[in-house]
C-alpha cells in the first residue's frame, strides 16, 4: 500500500513501519489498532529510495531496516562528534578568558566567556541529540539479524588490554544489558575473563556471578600467553590451571552447556586436543556430580 506520504513495508517480525519519501522519518505501527506506536527519525536513511517505489505492505524488508540502522547510528556519531569539537572550543575560550583576566582585559576575558557559555550550550544540546540519536538507532537494530538468519545468535565475552578511563558499568553488566535488550545468548570464553581480569584487576569469579545465567548456552576455553606486564590470549597452549579452576566456577553456575576448546597456533597432535577436551568433560561431571560421557 503506498500513497502521497510514502511506503509501508512489513519485516519478517510482522511489524508494520511506514516511511516518507523525504527519508527523514519512519513510523512504527501497531498492527491491531492501526495507532501509531513510535516515530524514528532525523536521519539520512541509505535504503529511502527503494522505500519511496518499493514493494507493497506485505513484503519483506530486513535489508532496509538494518541499512536504514545503520545510517541512523552514524548520524548519531556525527552529532556526537560535532558536541565533542563545540565542547573543545567552549574549552579553549575559557583557557583564553582566563589569560585575559590576569592581564586584566575585562572586556576581551568577558566576550571571550559569553562565546564559550555558546558553545557549550551548544554542545549540551549536540549530545542530548547525539544520545537520542543513538537511542532511535538502538530501537531498530535488535533482532534484525536474528530475523533474518532464523535463529539466536551469540555474544562473546572479548579479552582486553586497554581500559576506558571512565564507565558507569561493569562489563559483564554491559554484556548482560546487551543480551537482554538484543534477545541473544552468550558465548562465554572463560580464559578471556581470565585475561582480562588479571590485565585490569578485577574478580574473575565476580565477572561470573554478574553475568545472566539464563543467556550462557556455551564456553570456550584456551591458552594464553604471560607477557609480564599482561596476559595475552593467544590461543597457543594448553588450558592452564587457572584457567580450569575458573571454568569449574562456571560449570557451577552456567552447566550443562557445551564448551569448545580454542587452539590457534603451535598446534599439538590431535591427542593432546582430544585430552583437553575430555579434562573439560571430566571437571564438567565432576562439578555436576555425574559419570563423565567418553569421546
Amino acid at each position: 500500500m503506498k500513497d502521497a506520504e510514502g511506503s509501508a513495508f512489513v519485516p519478517k517480525d510482522n511489524s508494520i513501519w511506514l516511511a516518507d519519501d523525504n527519508g527523514r522519518a519512519i513510523y512504527e505501527v501497531d498492527p491491531t489498532t492501526g495507532n501509531l506506536k513510535r516515530m524514528i527519525g532525523n536521519a539520512t536513511f541509505q535504503a529511502t529510495p527503494r522505500l519511496g517505489g518499493g514493494q507493497v505492505a506485505g513484503s519483506t524488508r530486513d535489508q532496509d531496516i538494518e541499512s536504514m540502522a545503520y545510517e541512523a547510528a552514524k548520524d548519531a556519531v556525527q552529532t556526537g562528534e560535532k558536541a565533542w569539537g563545540e565542547g573543545k572550543e567552549a574549552i579553549a575560550k575559557c583557557k583564553e578568558a582566563l589569560q585575559l583576566v590576569e592581564k586584566r582585559d575585562w572586556e576581551g576575558a568577558k566576550e571571550n566567556g559569553e562565546v564559550a557559555k555558546v558553545k557549550f550550550e551548544q554542545a549540551k544540546q549536540d549530545a542530548e541529540d547525539c544520545y537520542a540519536k543513538a537511542q532511535a538507532a538502538h530501537q531498530m537494530l535488535p533482532g534484525q539479524v536474528q530475523d533474518a538468519l532464523g535463529r539466536q545468535i551469540l555474544l562473546e565475552n572479548v579479552s582486553s588490554y586497554v581500559a576506558f578511563r571512565e564507565s558507569t558499568i561493569s562489563e559483564w553488566e554491559f554484556i548482560g544489558e546487551v543480551a537482554r535488550r538484543a534477545d541473544c545468548g552468550i558465548l562465554l570464553d572463560v580464559n578471556n575473563i581470565y585475561v582480562s581480569a588479571r590485565n585490569h584487576g578485577f574478580s574473575a569469579a565476580k565477572y561470573i556471578a554478574g553475568v545472566p545465567a539464563d543467556r550462557v548456552v556455551q564456553f570456550h576455553l584456551a591458552g594464553h600467553s604471560d607477557k609480564g606486564a599482561y596476559l595475552f590470549d593467544s590461543h597457543d597452549a594448553q588450558v592452564p590451571e587457572s584457567v580450569w579452576d575458573l571454568y569449574r566456577i562456571a560449570v557451577a553456575r552456567f552447566s550443562p552447556v557445551p564448551s569448545l576448546i580454542e587452539w590457534d597456533d603451535h598446534i599439538p597432535e590431535l591427542e593432546v586436543l582430544v585430552g583437553e577436551s575430555r579434562k573439560a568433560a571430566a571437571i564438567e561431571a565432576q562439578v555436576l556430580g555425574r559419570r563423565a560421557v567418553a569421546s
